[in-house]
């Protein structure tokens, strides 16, 4: 897991290992496993282990009504289901990441289509 250093002196955990990591407590959250026994295996906090299932069903809820936002976008595919204000966002991801890879892609497509993404 790679953390980094916000302004405010906390340390994060990039997208890519936070979206591992939620995965895995869906899945032992499906298994019925207790928060506190995860917390344990996956050494995190009581409060981390809520919180990514909070995230969890979040994601599920925005898959399942067709909008994503910016953190959710993995392939160019999921960017029509974004709005303009999460295809700006991803505009500032760090380069070489999964989401500007997939913006890109994206709006090479857009180009190659004929029609314009206007976000690039």
């Amino acid at each position: 897991m790679n953390l980094t250093i916000d302004p405010n002196d906390r340390p994060r955990v990039d997208p890519e290992a936070q979206r591992n990591r939620d995965a895995e407590v869906a899945r032992l959250r499906r298994a019925r496993v207790p928060f506190r026994t995860i917390a344990g295996r996956l050494g995190m906090s009581l409060g981390a282990v809520q919180k990514a299932v909070q995230r969890n069903e979040k994601r599920v809820d925005a898959l399942s009504s067709g909008e994503l936002s910016a953190e959710d976008v993995t392939i160019a595919a999921d960017l029509g289901r974004c709005n303009e204000l999460h295809r700006y966002r991803l505009r500032h991801f760090a380069e070489g990441s999964p989401e500007r890879v997939a913006l890109a892609d994206w709006s090479a497509s857009l180009k190659y289509s004929g029609r314009d993404s206007g976000s690039n």
